[in-house]
């Protein structure tokens, strides 16, 4: 049996620790002892960190010079559209921020979605891996 290396192990107990506070949030809204509010903007704004700490590790994760580049814009849209949308949350009116939150994930997705494309196809720049 593999055993998980210790960035793996890190990893994994980042994740849990996020789905656990997410979990929490939860309970505590479901109970009446935080307000519906509050906990619709601390969801919204750990949803945002969890895509940000995505994005953080996805150019980590590249061992050729080629496809580090197309991961690290991968990781820049997902690092910066996960900041607006935890930002968005936190900072704007209920009605209004949701909403918004989540056009801003979708622009910086979209937006690291075109430039990839645009590397790989117009600029051809990126090899097939070996």
């Amino acid at each position: 049996m593999k055993t998980l290396s210790a960035e793996s192990r890190e990893g994994l107990r980042l994740a849990l620790v996020q789905a656990a506070l997410l979990i929490v949030i939860a309970l505590l809204m479901r109970y009446g002892w935080l307000d519906r509010e509050f906990g619709a903007r601390g969801c919204g704004a750990l949803m945002g960190m969890i895509v940000l700490a995505f994005g953080n590790v996805i150019p980590k994760r590249a061992s050729f010079a080629r496809p580090l580049q197309v991961r690290r814009i991968a990781g820049w849209s997902l690092v910066l559209s996960g900041l607006a949308y935890a930002l968005c949350w936190l900072l704007l009116p209920l009605g209004v921020g949701g909403d918004a939150a989540l056009a801003c994930l979708m622009a910086g997705c979209l937006y690291g979605l075109a430039r990839i494309c645009w590397i790989c196809f117009v600029r051809r720049t990126v090899p097939p891996t070996p």
